[in-house]
């Protein structure tokens, strides 16, 4: 055994050793990307560097026994190879950042091309401030003021973990946000939507799930397609606009099983977008709560006993932002 040891050691030179140390570096790097950088979360993303710098490692040890013409030209041909391959990604990154910059100054002025055609046609200015600082004046006349939230950045405990499914808390002064020269705000119902409360109160209802299309992002509330609806039909039949932005369909499920449940009708009118919509999902399939509404025919959260909790959270939400945009 000493003698195939050191047989095996005598091969090494100073190509070889350099060829195997590049190589626990590589890795070693993957591992300090992959377990302390990202915490192991991005496991399946790392898992070909891992077998790339893994089977570095064992090339490295073959290496050995290489000749040393061959082990030159396999050096110079590597290093060739990876010093190709990064000069690409560095211009590949180069052009990326730039034409990025360009898309920028090119949006810029696309908005301040809109701000100067809105302010031309219409009597009230177009309104430049920020978000936040809307709803810093807005709580200074009204202390019962929301704002739209993502359900997904939401958990509670209670008895159990609710996942929320609305964009806002119940029977509040919501703000949304600005596309057409104005802030949009709405009075939510009793459950976060936007909806007028009695319109839950019909004998019949007609439903409207999706994202932010259906909710009506940054227009006022009677022009949304519910609110245009109301106006056409008897007016015995409910129409329910449970549209949350940034929303996919497998919270789209979720709002259908928590809600039409609960309703003598159950027409249902669903809007899928192809721009974002199974990205949406994508991400909401990683939730296990979530992904309950997808395996488990019965599954509810039975959500709408939870509407307080749920209010306070949302308040505590919005209020936390509040005060971190208001310290930076």
């Amino acid at each position: 055994m000493n003698k195939i040891l050191n047989k095996f050691w005598s091969k090494f030179d100073f190509i070889s050793i350099l060829s195997l140390i590049f190589s626990f570096f590589l890795f070693g790097y993957v591992l300090y990307r992959s377990e302390f950088v990202h915490s192991g979360n991005l496991g399946n993303y790392y898992f070909k560097y891992y077998a790339l710098f893994i089977s570095l490692i064992f090339f490295s040890i073959i290496f050995v026994f290489f000749s040393n013409s061959l082990k030159k030209k396999l050096v110079l041909t590597i290093s060739s190879l990876l010093i190709s391959f990064y000069m690409v990604e560095v211009s590949l990154a180069f052009f990326e950042n730039y034409s990025k910059k360009i898309q920028k100054n090119k949006t810029q002025k696309e908005i301040e091309f809109k701000i100067k055609e809105y302010n031309k046609i219409n009597e009230k200015k177009y309104d430049i401030r920020t978000k936040i600082e809307v709803y810093e004046d807005l709580i200074k006349k009204n202390s019962n003021i929301g704002a739209t939230l993502t359900p997904t950045t939401i958990k509670i405990k209670n008895e159990k973990l609710i996942y929320p499914l609305s964009s806002s808390s119940s029977h509040i002064l919501t703000l949304d946000c600005n596309e057409n020269g104005y802030y949009s705000k709405f009075l939510s119902d009793r459950y976060g939507y936007n909806n007028p409360d009695n319109e839950w109160d019909k004998n019949e209802h007609i439903l409207f799930i999706g994202d932010s299309f259906v909710h009506g992002s940054c227009v006022r509330q009677n022009d949304t397609i519910s609110s245009k609806l109301i106006k056409l039909i008897n007016n015995d039949i409910g129409i329910l606009n449970l549209g949350v932005g940034n929303t996919g369909p497998l919270i789209h499920l979720a709002i259908f099983k928590e809600y039409v449940s609960k309703l003598k009708s159950k027409k249902v009118f669903w809007f899928f977008y192809e721009g974002n919509d199974l990205d949406n999902l994508e991400d909401e399939l990683k939730n296990s709560l979530l992904r309950r509404y997808l395996d488990e025919k019965s599954f509810i959260q039975n959500i709408t006993l939870y509407q307080r909790e749920i209010d306070n959270l949302y308040t505590k939400v919005i209020n936390d932002t509040y005060l971190l945009k208001k310290r930076n």
